[in-house]
């Protein structure tokens, strides 16, 4: 979020904007002035990471204003049946996935089982937030 919005390296100490000292309490990558709720890396509770969540246009602060990431049947939640649907896909069963892009919730750039694995994990409770990254 900082080097999107602030254009700035988070990891610079010598970058202007870290002298000026922005803060990111919570480590999720929005910085204090602009996250909901600083001391949670998810502060609505939707499942969805704040730093996620203002890319994705959606607000971090209603539970109710949610990214379609892992919604691949487009039914308005994502759940066990769109982890299904990705494991299908990547056995090859189903040629063209409409919602392809909301479907890489381990955000590496692949479709494979392990983002079945993680949306399966989320649905579960295991895995605090999406998306996962590396």
């Amino acid at each position: 979020i900082e080097v999107l919005w602030l254009h700035s390296d988070p990891l610079d100490p010598d970058d202007p904007i870290q002298s000026m000292g922005v803060v990111d309490n919570d480590g999720d990558g929005v910085p204090a002035f602009l996250d909901p709720n600083d001391h949670s890396v998810d502060a609505d509770g939707d499942g969805f990471g704040d730093a996620y969540e203002v890319v994705a246009g959606t607000d971090p602060s209603d539970a109710m204003s949610r990214p379609p990431l892992g919604d691949i049947n487009d039914d308005g939640q994502a759940n066990n049946m769109d982890a299904i649907m990705i494991h299908v896909y990547t056995l090859g069963l189903i040629d063209d996935m409409e919602r392809f892009g909301y479907a890489d919730l381990h955000v590496n750039g692949y479709i494979n089982n392990m983002d079945a694995l993680v949306l399966f994990y989320w649905t579960l409770g295991h895995t605090p937030t999406l998306p996962v990254y590396p």
